[in-house]
């Protein structure tokens, strides 16, 4: 069990996650949430709502298995959460639990079970390679035999293409630090307009945070800066709206927020003036005008 998981705010904009809260109410919704940082890295649990109760509300006590089981229940008709009966386990969809716990190594994963459309595919071609062996082999002419045609090819080794709806895999995967900046960027730009465009996945925005760290050299706490300074300025607001113009401007980002905070700080002073310094200064200037004056 680890003690520490990655809850990005996007969960706050889950459609499912949303319908468990209007279906089971708050508390299978906080059972959810809660549930994420006990997973192993395999994304699982113990399927048993009692155990679930002990483990992970513990503190509770208006609380029974009966009502954690039947959070579980509305759970898993929403597709939150898959039940393997035989092995008594739940587990959190592969796709969605490691979006964010993405320092999990591959060896620990839990694999996404394979779409029965591609399984399907592999097991037709399987069958039309192993017809074309035979024909091969039961060939009374030695002469090569023809190209098979494009309905023949064999597929069982070409690349499956990626679904649709899942998130974009970049070649260097991000850190938890990079997310936290492309999330500190989207929920600035929708404090200033709330129903501005912006992804709901945030792999290409946390690779390009990843870039500006690794690759031009930035510090994350210094993005950060920029960003709440971008934010708040009435002219980059308006033009900076995705980490890529983020990257692209960030130098001209930096000087202007630099050079906008040295004229807001006050002139430096050696030290500070007592009280009897400046009146003293008052009287003798006082007394020399009189002195001019002859009065």
């Amino acid at each position: 069990m680890s003690r520490r998981r990655y809850i990005s705010s996007d969960i706050s904009f889950d459609s499912r996650v949303n319908r468990l809260a209007v279906q089971a109410g708050d508390f299978a919704v906080m059972l959810y949430t809660w549930m994420i940082p006990h997973a192993d890295d395999d994304g699982s649990l113990p399927s048993d709502s009692e155990e679930i109760l002990y483990r992970v509300i513990p503190g509770r006590r208006d609380k029974s298995s009966e009502d954690v089981q039947q959070a579980l229940n509305a759970m898993r008709e929403l597709g939150l959460i898959e039940i393997d009966e035989t092995a008594k386990r739940l587990y959190f969809p592969p796709e969605s639990f490691y979006r964010y716990q993405t320092y999990i190594p591959e060896v620990k994963r839990r694999k996404a079970p394979e779409p029965q459309a591609n399984s399907e595919k592999r097991r037709r071609s399987a069958r039309i390679s192993a017809d074309q062996r035979e024909t091969t082999n039961n060939a009374a002419s030695p002469s090569p035999s023809p190209s098979p045609s494009e309905d023949l090819k064999d597929y069982s080794s070409a690349p499956v293409e990626p679904d649709a709806d899942q998130p974009r895999q970049h070649a260097v995967s991000y850190q938890p630090e990079h997310l936290a900046l492309a999330e500190q960027l989207r929920d600035r730009i929708l404090q200033n307009k709330p129903d501005a465009k912006t992804p709901q996945d945030l792999s290409a925005w946390a690779n390009t945070m990843r870039l500006i760290v690794t690759r031009d050299g930035r510090k994350p706490q210094r993005i950060a800066e920029v960003i709440d300074w971008c934010q708040q300025d009435e002219f980059w607001r308006v033009n900076i709206l995705s980490a890529d113009k983020l990257r692209k401007q960030f130098d001209r980002l930096e000087m202007q927020m630099s050079t906008q905070r040295a004229r807001a700080s006050p002139l430096p002073r050696d030290r500070p003036l007592s009280a009897a310094a400046i009146y003293g200064s008052l009287d003798d200037e006082v007394e020399r005008i009189s002195q001019l004056k002859g009065w």
